[in-house]
């Protein structure tokens, strides 16, 4: 290969690293847009783009709900983190054996949040 072809080579390359860094830097960034939460009287859906359900909570499952605050880096955390850089998240651990025994999601206001999903769990629970 000739030099120009390298150079060539390297800018694409470059090109599309550099594009990699800006999509995931957006993703960070803007993952509010990205992933919304929806809270019916059943259980809690959590969406991409505010259209696709990618999990599932029903209410009757939670065993506890609480707000926590940041303890390790939320790359470590997992979960359905939306807002990185707010002080506190939501907790939700849930009953039985699964997979996943907890979730952990970050909306714009945890307390109101947890007061609205108690809420709806106590509405929920009078009707059964």
């Amino acid at each position: 290969m000739s030099d120009y072809s390298w150079l060539t080579f390297l800018a694409v390359v470059g090109f599309f690293i550099l594009c990699l860094l800006i999509l995931c830097l957006w993703a960070l960034c803007f993952r509010w847009v990205v992933i919304s939460y929806e809270l019916t009287p059943k259980r809690l859906n959590i969406k991409l783009f505010h259209l696709i359900p990618i999990y599932r909570i029903d209410l009757e499952d939670i065993d506890e709900i609480q707000e926590e605050k940041w303890k390790v880096p939320v790359f470590l955390r997992g979960g359905f983190i939306t807002r990185p850089f707010s002080k506190s998240y939501v907790m939700i651990k849930l009953k039985g054996r699964r997979l996943f025994r907890e979730a952990s999601i970050s909306p714009k206001d945890p307390e109101k949040f947890i007061a609205r999903v108690k809420s709806v769990m106590n509405v929920s629970d009078e009707h059964s």
